[in-house]
């Protein structure tokens, strides 16, 4: 395996021009800067065809809603062919069947397993169903933070109701800027139309909350490979978190345990922790080591 690095670059080539218009949909470009410092140049067009592309890539994601079947390229197709226009067209493209089935490239097989991964996703844990929703600020680890304290339908309800936009920020690592990214998202009509078309085709399941304690307090694991007693990894993470602990994705100085349950492996995570004298733990010895009984 090789792993490209930069060097250095012989040849200067200039500043970079940045664009003033967006090169899909022709509308004003917008520098904009974050609370940390971060500067994103934007389409102000919230109707720019490059945007809802992404918007809906992101809703049928793993990390998302989870359908299989539905490439960027598909959703591409699908949009084109005016049956999406909305998250909630995705749970009634079954009335496209037909259609889908007669496009090049798929056929009856694809088109059944399209419904099938569709027909999976109508149940969806709500700390997945916010970061489908694509809105600004709010991934992952913020949904998480932010249903940690009140339940989906409550927290869209007082996000919609409330007169400051900071209702959230006391929240543990939310802050004025993500609170305000999540009251201005769910005061928004449009949004909030399109939020109840959908709901209308999914039920919303309660985040399992583990016990949160202490015994993984300020450690840094990574973990990797088959794990066999707990459901999958997502778990095991999870309970990590729970402990006070973080779980980043590659091996590094900062990592104080990699988990795996082939300690022998050769793999570059294995290797890489070897010459980093970072412990290698099965999941055994990770249990017998942070798990209380």
């Amino acid at each position: 395996k090789i792993i490209p690095k930069v060097i250095s670059v012989k040849h200067a080539v200039g500043s970079f021009h940045i664009p003033e218009t967006c090169p899909v949909c022709h509308s004003k470009t917008i520098v904009d800067m974050s609370e940390r410092g971060t500067e994103t140049l934007k389409c102000t067009n919230p109707s720019c065809p490059a945007k809802k592309l992404k918007k809906f890539n992101r809703f049928v994601s793993k990390a998302g809603m989870d359908i299989d079947g539905i490439s960027e390229q598909t959703l591409a197709r699908f949009i084109n062919e005016g049956w999406i226009t909305k998250y909630g067209d995705i749970f009634r493209l079954s009335k496209h069947h037909e259609e889908i089935t007669d496009l090049e490239g798929f056929g009856e097989k694809s088109a059944a397993n399209i419904m099938e991964s569709i027909d999976r996703a109508r149940e969806i844990d709500e700390t997945k169903l916010v970061y489908a929703l694509n809105i600004p600020l709010i991934g992952k680890d913020v949904a998480k933070r932010l249903l940690s304290v009140y339940p989906f339908r409550e927290l869209v309800s007082i996000a919609r109701n409330t007169e400051t936009t900071e209702v959230f920020s006391s929240i543990d690592g939310i802050g004025p800027e993500k609170s305000n990214a999540f009251v201005s998202w769910c005061k928004d009509p449009e949004n909030i139309s399109q939020l109840e078309d959908l709901l209308d085709e999914i039920t919303v399941q309660r985040t399992n909350t583990v016990a949160s304690g202490n015994l993984c307090e300020g450690l840094t694991f990574v973990v990797t490979g088959d794990v066999h007693h707990y459901a999958n990894r997502n778990e095991l993470k999870a309970y990590i978190e729970s402990q006070g602990g973080k779980v980043t994705g590659s091996v590094s100085k900062s990592t104080n345990y990699l988990i795996n349950n082939d300690v022998t492996s050769s793999s570059s995570k294995n290797t890489k922790a070897k010459q980093l004298n970072i412990p290698i733990l099965s999941e055994e010895e990770f249990i017998a080591r942070f798990v209380k009984d």
